[in-house]
């Protein structure tokens, strides 16, 4: 799965493109399945930041970038929703990923972050032993504002294939690109990373079907000092599964209990994946999100010994 991140500094286009990771180890880009034909359905070829330094501060996760090529430094800080005694606020399908770009040049910077993936969904349906094939539902990926959604269909055959994964952003200048080049091989990656590398945006209409991926590209200006932070956020809607664990109860009951797929609790809440993005719009600053450095297991110990404190109060 190609799934990335970049920032290109227009006025460093020699080497003022990469993707917003630190170097990726010689492990995974030797010896394993595939990397003998170059690794394909991954990123590890396109440049990356020099020095990355990780922190964890649970349930927010920072990464610390910095390159001699790009005069920002750039911090990623990637969380979902934990809220002690909230059980299902702290269980919604949704998480974010905010990057800070602070300009350390002295001089006016002009640069684009862009979000870029393949429509990671699409899922074949599963053929039962001894029955006949189940043809694929349709795919495309649709618009939502400030982005895009991921989406594949479900059938009468196989209702376990429907998906849907949103993923936009905040910031009102968002350009959006629905459809990447349909072609072989590396091709739709190589013309994305071409757009990137030049310092441009792409814009594309959704297609009716089958999509093999989306960008969203957010251009920005930085004066000398500045800082602007790019809030991506995410949320999915995947209302039927098949997974299940254990063996069927002996005797097997003449009626079932239930729905053979099992449904996630989130579905009795929302109708679908806009509705699950509009809440996050809306309430994205809930508890531990709002204030991130008093997030941790010792702010959530102080949390349970005030609701303890309080309960004793009222004995």
């Amino acid at each position: 799965m190609s799934l990335m991140n970049h920032v290109c500094s227009r006025q460093y286009l020699v080497n003022g493109s990469k993707v917003l990771e630190g170097q990726v180890p010689d492990w995974k880009k030797f010896g394993g399945p595939g990397t003998g034909n170059g690794s394909y359905g991954t990123s590890w070829g396109l440049p990356r930041f020099e020095n990355a330094r990780f922190l964890a501060r649970f349930p927010f996760a920072y990464v610390d970038l910095d390159d001699k090529d790009i005069p920002m430094k750039v911090q990623v800080k990637g969380w979902s929703p934990f809220i002690p005694n909230d059980a299902d606020n702290s269980s919604l399908p949704v998480g974010a990923i905010e990057y800070i770009f602070e300009n350390t040049s002295g001089k006016k910077l002009e640069a684009v972050f862009s979000y870029n993936t393949k429509n990671f969904m699409i899922r074949s349906p599963m053929s039962q032993p001894g029955g006949s094939p189940v043809q694929p539902a349709p795919n495309a990926v649709r618009s939502i504002k400030g982005g895009f959604i991921l989406s594949q269909a479900g059938s009468e055959d196989a209702p376990y294939t429907q998906g849907d994964f949103a993923i936009f952003t905040n910031d009102p200048g968002t350009v959006v690109d629905h459809c990447w080049f349909r072609g072989g091989w590396f091709d739709g990656l190589t013309m994305v990373w071409n757009t990137i590398a030049a310092g441009e945006t792409r814009e594309n209409a959704p297609v009716e079907a089958d999509s093999p991926g989306a960008s969203l590209y957010v251009p920005f200006i930085l004066k000398a000092g500045e800082k602007k932070t790019i809030r991506v956020m995410m949320t999915w809607y995947v209302p039927n599964t098949i997974l299940r664990s254990g063996q069927d109860p002996v005797p097997v009951p003449s009626a079932p209990c239930c729905d053979q797929n099992y449904k996630p609790w989130y579905t009795s809440k929302f109708k679908d994946v806009m509705g699950v993005a509009k809440f996050f719009r809306l309430h994205h600053t809930m508890t531990f999100i709002r204030n991130p450095r008093r997030s941790g297991i010792l702010s959530i110990i102080l949390h349970s010994l005030l609701k303890l404190l309080k309960l004793l109060q009222q004995i």
